[in-house]
């Protein structure tokens, strides 16, 4: 069994759409029951996907794409790119993030081509009128722009 209760996965026929399902129950059968929908899918049908993915998560063959737009295939020790250039793993964080001066940060990893992960880096950060006082530690009235 390659999947355990709790799960986060992705369907490849996506019949419950494109959205992270949270497996609730395995039967014996291997069919998935999920917490956000009535329906279920055989594990076959399944992928996993990371919220939150490492480099030691990273498998042998995985497509990995950098912020600079270049992909790579994952090796052991390198990522290597289709015209042969070589990216050595030392040079990222565990996050993912690079370690360098070249901006490679690692922003979404595919698998068997399925998208197992992908960085969120949204730059609006919502909050509301609360959140915002109690970052700045005192009372805030909005007004309007002039």
């Amino acid at each position: 069994m390659k999947f355990k209760v709790g799960d986060k996965v992705k369907e490849i026929p996506k019949i419950h759409g494109d959205k992270v399902l949270t497996i609730r129950r395995i039967d014996k059968d291997e069919d998935c029951f999920f917490e956000e929908t009535t329906g279920f899918a055989h594990s076959y049908g399944l992928y996993k996907y990371y919220e939150k993915l490492t480099l030691d998560d990273l498998e042998f063959g995985d497509i990995v794409t950098f912020k600079t737009g270049i992909k790579t295939i994952n090796t052991r020790y390198y990522f290597i790119s289709d015209n042969g250039v070589i990216f050595n793993k030392n040079c990222y964080n565990n996050d993912l993030t690079s370690s360098d001066t070249f901006n490679n940060t690692i922003i979404k990893v595919e698998r068997v081509g399925n998208i197992i992960w992908e960085r969120n880096e949204s730059k609006v950060k919502e909050m509301t009128m609360k959140e915002i006082s109690e970052a700045l530690g005192y009372e805030v009235k909005i007004i309007k722009e002039e």
